[in-house]
């Protein structure tokens, strides 16, 4: 979360570092914070969807640094503070195997101005996105991220002097990014700890976001606003247990007895045993496929500055 808003600091600045350069410059700040929703999809078959209710904020800075030509950056974060649990949402803290999850999207980039009628603006822009989704369950520890170029068309209306309505849609078809699932499972009664599966996914980033804003003044208004993020995500990774199969060694560690018919028990080192210690739990062949998708919705209310 530091890296990102970071980021986001840097893209201020580069805003600002641009304007100076320029004879005129208008500088926008927005951002509405409230309540979310989140549905984690976890990528296996046979591992249910997280779904949460959450805090969550969006700030959003832009600035009109040439006619008609605007850098923009955005931050969105949702954190859970409840999870479905036994078909009701409980505190997180009331549950005990989910510590923490939570949403973070970064974009930055550039849009033109393609009409300016009246009341009416519309935007066409391009730029660059990172976002991950992250949960902390226990002993296990999954995430997965998205990053890429977006591409993202917009309107703004005026409905009166004091009253207007934006909206943006943002998609990045070529995302890559990175899954990650640190699991603690236990196989025929051993404990496998550090077990994982990791690989490189593709995937597909969607935003929207809405607002209405009320001008109190030349420099500050107040708005309520809406924001919708999605990634589909998929592809092979490696799917790795620490173990030598049942009881370490084979049957019974060492044949019957220790000293059985064929010595060291059936197959050896264990029902495919595997080298190292690693052995994939998808029958041996290490790779698995995953399929999913993470979204989550946000509701609020916020200011808009402009300089």
């Amino acid at each position: 979360m530091l890296k990102r808003v970071l980021v986001l600091a840097m893209v201020m600045a580069l805003f600002l570092s641009m304007g100076a350069a320029a004879q005129e410059m208008e500088f926008t700040l927005d951002g509405f914070g409230g309540i979310g929703m989140t549905t984690i999809g976890p990528g296996m078959e046979d591992a249910d969807d997280l779904k949460t209710r959450d805090w969550s904020f969006l700030i959003n800075a832009e600035a009109e640094v040439y006619p008609n030509i605007v850098v923009e950056g955005r931050y969105i974060s949702s954190w859970a503070r409840q999870v479905e649990d036994d078909d009701e949402f409980k505190a997180v803290g009331d549950v005990d195997w989910l510590d923490s999850a939570s949403l973070n999207l970064v974009m930055a980039g550039a849009k033109y101005r393609l009409l300016e009628d009246n009341d009416l603006s519309a935007f066409l822009g391009a730029g660059y996105s990172m976002g991950s989704a992250k949960a902390d369950l226990g002993n296990d520890s999954w995430s997965v991220d998205s990053k890429g170029f977006y591409g993202r068309a917009g309107i703004q209306m005026a409905v009166t002097p004091e009253i207007t309505i934006r909206g943006d849609l943002s998609y990045a078809p070529f995302n890559t990014g990175d899954f990650s699932w640190v699991f603690d499972p236990e196989v025929n009664g051993a404990d496998v700890s550090g077990s994982e599966a990791k690989g490189t996914i593709d995937s597909v980033l969607m935003t929207g976001r809405g607002s209405v804003t009320y001008q109190i003044n030349e420099m500050l208004g107040v708005q309520v606003g809406v924001s919708y993020q999605s990634f589909s995500y998929k592809g092979d990774v490696t799917e790795t247990y620490n173990g030598n199969g049942d009881n370490g060694n084979g049957d019974n560690g060492n044949g019957d007895n220790g000293n059985g018919d064929n010595g060291n028990g059936d197959n050896g080192n264990g029902d495919n045993g595997g080298e190292n210690g690693l052995m994939s739990l998808n029958d041996g062949n290490g790779s698995v496929s995953v399929d999913d998708s993470v979204t989550s919705t946000i509701f609020g209310a916020g200011v808009v500055v402009r300089f």
